[in-house]
């Protein structure tokens, strides 16, 4: 196996994510980081070996753009490649949206990506995505054991260029994980680590009727959006389009289209002060076979300090 890039992801809490601190901590490799309105941290609340990481708060969408998330990418081996990260899921459960509350973690330049989040049982699952958030996402019965999800757990990654398993482990340990696999699915990179959250749920669009767009209609209110005579109606008329499409352009989403899927309602969620608990990760890495990369090794020990000779010493 030959590791490509690695990088333990420790800075100086509680700084920003630069590309100079990356290149600091980087043992292989090149990482960088896009990190609007610095959302991207140094933080100590979880280490790994005493190290601290990065805790990376979601902005309005998934891009990298001001109103955006960080994302810390790394260049990707054409398949066969393995991936391997640290990473503590915040307990989305607590959110009370069950298992629409999700984050994605890991995302490839192929616009695929998947999403983490909390089982009813505490446990940490994965599903796999597209560009399309509200369409249903794609995940295989898990084998191997239920991991509880409020603890840093280590993930990997393999793709033998024909299928893509996921195994997650408790921290260092190398048995017992959660396995999930998905045939015919080779991702293509780059690849980037990121928080992005949102909650899974419909798409609105004009001509709908009912209390979902009654609610919709009120936050956008509530944000100063002006919906004319009509108000929360809950009718889908010109006036909610309108009202939409000002606040995805305001907010830096694409496409401004007026139609309020999971990536604008989670917008307008985190516009409304709506603040969901970031993730955390840590010691990332990337490897040109198809092979387990397995836990981190500890850092290498400091070098130990040279006699100091005084005069008149003996040498």
């Amino acid at each position: 196996m030959s590791i490509t890039v690695a990088n333990r992801l420790f800075g100086p809490v509680p700084d920003p994510v630069t590309n100079q601190t990356l290149a600091d901590s980087a043992e292989t490799g090149t990482v960088t980081v896009a990190n609007p309105a610095d959302r991207a941290v140094y933080d100590d609340s979880n280490l790994v070996y005493d190290l601290p990481g990065v805790l990376v708060r979601s902005g309005y969408h998934r891009g990298t753009t001001v109103h955006g998330t960080p994302a810390l990418t790394a260049a990707l081996p054409s398949a066969p490649w393995a991936i391997r990260w640290y990473m503590r899921l915040p307990r989305t459960q607590l959110a009370g949206y069950g298992e629409d509350e999700v984050r994605i973690p890991i995302r490839w330049a192929d616009g695929t990506a998947l999403i983490a989040y909390e089982t009813t049982a505490g446990n940490t699952y994965a599903r796999r995505v597209g560009t399309d958030l509200a369409a249903a996402p794609v995940g295989p019965a898990g084998t191997g054991n239920a991991v509880p999800v409020n603890q840093v757990l280590r993930w990997e990654i393999v793709c033998d260029g024909v299928d893509t398993e996921v195994r997650v482990y408790a921290g260092h340990g190398t048995a017992s994980p959660r396995i999930m696999t998905w045939a015919g699915w080779v991702p293509v990179g780059p690849v980037s680590w990121t928080g992005y959250r949102y909650r899974r749920r419909t798409t609105l669009r004009w001509g709908d009727q009912g209390p979902e767009v009654a609610q919709l209609q009120q936050e956008l209110i509530d944000l100063g959006y002006d919906l004319g005579q009509w108000g929360a109606d809950g009718d889908f008329g010109n006036a909610t389009l309108f009202a939409v499409q000002e606040f995805q352009s305001d907010y830096g989403l694409t496409p401004v289209d007026g139609e309020p899927g999971p990536e604008t309602r989670a917008a307008m969620d985190l516009a409304l002060g709506r603040t969901p608990d970031p993730l955390w990760i840590s010691h990332v890495a990337v490897a040109d076979t198809a092979d387990w990369i397995g836990p981190a090794d500890p850092p290498p020990a400091p070098p130990a300090e040279p006699p100091v000779l005084r005069i008149g010493m003996p040498i």
